[in-house]
Parts: structure tokens; sequence; C-alpha cells
């Protein structure tokens, strides 16, 4: 068992190939047991998909894209952005 939990939800797009694709949806915001200093962070894939594009002369055109797929949800301590260097710090 995971801590954190995830379902899977039904992408369906009739313009695209392949028209389903399951994608992890979280049950939770943060990781069971941590006391919320822990989140549950996306684990992404990107993947190729076809468009359906413009139909000419009875025939569709199809043309390769990528797609981002979240497959499932990992524990991860909360990540923060720092603004600016500091000015201070010698990184040689």
């Amino acid at each position: 068992m995971s801590t954190c939990p995830w379902t899977y939800a039904v992408d369906h797009d009739h313009l695209r190939f392949p028209s389903t694709i399951l994608m992890a949806k979280p049950r939770c915001t943060y990781c069971i047991g941590s006391n919320g200093d822990l989140e549950c962070n996306p684990i992404t894939k990107s993947i190729r998909v076809l468009r359906r594009g413009e139909c000419t002369d009875g025939l569709y055109q199809y043309h390769e894209s990528t797609q981002e797929v979240t497959i499932g949800f990992t524990c991860a301590g909360r990540r923060t952005v720092q603004d600016k260097p500091d000015d201070n710090v010698d990184y040689a």
C-alpha cells in the first residue's frame, strides 16, 4: 500500500489516438502518516499520441504530439523556491 494512494480516471478525447488514456488522480493531498509534512507529488511520463487534423480528400490527417500523463504519486517534501541567490555565498 502506498502512503500516497491514487485512483485512475479515464481521459477520453475522440480526436486523439489512443482516444482513451488512464490518468492517476490523488486520493490525498498529504502523505498518510506524515502529519502534513510530506506531500503527494505526481509521477509523470510523456507519451506520443496522434492528433486528428483536417479532412483532405476524404482522409483525416494525423499529427504526432506528446502528452504528459500522470502515472502515479509519491511521497516527498514540500518544494520551496528561493527568490534570488544569496549574495554572500561563494559557489566556487
